[in-house]
């Protein structure tokens, strides 16, 4: 499947975009690509700051996922145009995050890794790569589930908590100094969140996304919902009418908080 579709950077020049390829290794050796258009189809001809925006693949997906349709239809373009320096993220086990200093592409100790601390080091890394400012991180887009164990899926559907990797007690004892699992606790969450969502997104249920909304409290600002039983999780990167009903309050959203020029 793979193998018909292009490659990102044919996906973004052959519509005549700038394309930038990245590479991050991690502390443990993973291989990690990261894409970037700093600008859209027409550079700034004056010296102009543009906002750094990071867009993580989501499940199941890469790079790829924000510049798959026409500039009009995909995120990852529109956002280049409105003068953002748009950042495309990959994780491990995706299309991008396949490649290790030591191993395998296809070897058993490859695939053996959690979704957390890669998610924590990924920002952390992005942050400095992009050279901002405290005060002026990289607006996020996106979520950080790409390409899960089944083990760990399972685990996080069954306890419904977001909580780190359940290793047994005694491992958990060693890893996290308690023998359950380590839970996040939303309330520590500082920066500001937007959330848009469907009644046809079966990968969470409404129910799951209030009760989000509540834990986060006034962190969210933007609360976008779209209440069509056929606007699917896939819907969200490729329905043809996402213009219309989720790209100019997303927009809009993210002009509040945008420091270019």
């Amino acid at each position: 499947m793979r193998k018909l579709i292009p490659t990102q950077d044919t996906l973004i020049t052959s519509k005549g975009y700038p394309f930038e390829r990245h590479r991050v290794v991690t502390d443990d050796g993973y291989i990690l690509e990261m894409h970037r258009m700093p600008h859209g189809r027409v550079p700034c001809r004056d010296p102009c700051h543009r906002q750094p925006i990071l867009l993580m693949s989501g499940l199941l997906g890469d790079s790829s996922n924000y510049v798959l349709d026409f500039p009009k239809q995909s995120i990852g373009f529109i956002l280049a145009d409105h003068k953002y320096d748009v950042w495309m993220g990959n994780v491990r086990g995706n299309t991008y995050g396949k490649k290790h200093r030591n191993l395998k592409s296809k070897s058993y100790e490859l695939i053996l890794f959690e979704l957390f601390p890669r998610g924590a080091f990924y920002m952390n890394w992005a942050g400095k790569f992009c050279a901002l400012p405290t005060r002026s991180m990289c607006s996020l887009v996106g979520d950080m589930v790409a390409n899960l164990g089944s083990k760990y899926m399972n685990e996080l559907v069954t306890t419904a908590r977001p909580q780190k990797f359940d290793y047994g007690p005694e491992k958990n004892q060693l890893i996290y100094g308690q023998r359950e699992p380590a839970e996040y606790n939303l309330m520590n969450v500082r920066t500001d969140v937007g959330i848009f969502w469907s009644l046809g997104d079966h990968v969470i249920t409404p129910d799951n996304v209030r009760e989000l909304i509540r834990d986060l409290g006034d962190r969210v600002k933007k609360d976008h919902f779209i209440n069509d039983d056929y606007y699917t999780h896939a819907h969200f990167l490729m329905a043809m009418n996402n213009p219309d009903v989720l790209y100019g309050d997303f927009l809009s959203f993210l002009n509040r908080y945008a420091t270019h020029t």
